[in-house]
């Protein structure tokens, strides 16, 4: 029988290595590069790696003016988000540039509680200052790095969005299908969420209570929507829930004097 994916991903962990070739492991990153600069830029892109396991995790700091960031290489990380009785989680994995050092609130006059978690054991690239270096030498590469922190503030934003459909099954499953899209992983039932989440976490992803999730997972798994996997995972069936037409009005003529 093959060790679980998150068992495995732990032992390397604890085996290294110490640096990781950052284009290599994620080849978009040299997009835009011609062939010879894309082999140069490989040899040259090893960055320090750190690891985060347990249930929490106390990033590092960094120097935050020549420190671009950690780059996750694999795994998923939850930074929770608490204004005073509300939580809600930001989802990271694979792809994600992620500043910690960052994280204070001072323009806000309600202040806000940070923490880290960890839903699986991960792997994070240390684009530090020699790694920010050279990454400016080329506007490619600034171009695809800058490009992963925008990314990570559109998913934001999407996942804001999903958080305000009305009905809580559709919030979870879109929020599903969100995941799966980045991490999923096809198999002949359907797309295969590899990371157990919790109702909880779900619950603060999409601005609901955990009772109202699990309902909402129960419903759409009547539906067909989705199955439970072994080791409480969820695979989701069929094609992804499209988009309901939106209702335009007609733009208003403008009226000659």
């Amino acid at each position: 029988m093959s060790e679980p994916s998150d068992l495995r991903l732990a032992s390397r962990l604890r085996a290294g290595p110490a640096y990781a070739s950052v284009l290599r492991e994620d080849p978009d990153l040299a997009s835009g590069l011609s062939e010879p600069d894309r082999r140069a830029a490989i040899s040259l892109f090893r960055a320090p790696v750190i690891q985060a396991s347990g249930q929490r995790w106390n990033p590092p700091h960094y120097d935050p003016a020549r420190t671009f960031g950690l780059l996750i290489l694999e795994g998923l990380l939850g930074r929770r988000v608490r204004v005073g009785r509300t939580v809600g989680t930001e989802l990271l994995g694979l792809g994600d540039i992620i500043r910690p050092w960052d994280d204070a609130y001072p323009w806000e006059l309600i202040p806000a509680a940070l923490d880290w978690r960890v839903f699986a054991p991960t792997r994070l690239a240390v684009l530090d200052e020699r790694m920010t270096a050279l990454i400016g030498r080329r506007p490619e590469l600034t171009v695809n790095f800058s490009g992963r922190v925008l990314r990570r503030a559109r998913r934001a934003t999407y996942l804001m969005v999903v958080s305000h459909l009305p009905r809580i099954e559709d919030r979870v499953l879109a929020t599903l299908w969100h995941i799966a899209s980045t991490c999923g992983k096809v198999t002949r039932d359907g797309v295969s969420i590899p990371f157990r989440i919790t109702h909880e976490v779900l619950g603060e992803i999409v601005g609901a209570h955990r009772p109202s999730v699990t309902v909402a997972i129960q419903t759409l798994e009547t539906r067909g929507k989705l199955i439970r996997a072994a080791g409480n995972g969820l695979i989701l069936t069929g094609n992804p829930p499209e988009s309901e037409p939106q209702a335009r009005e007609a733009p208003e003529q403008a009226q000659s004097a």
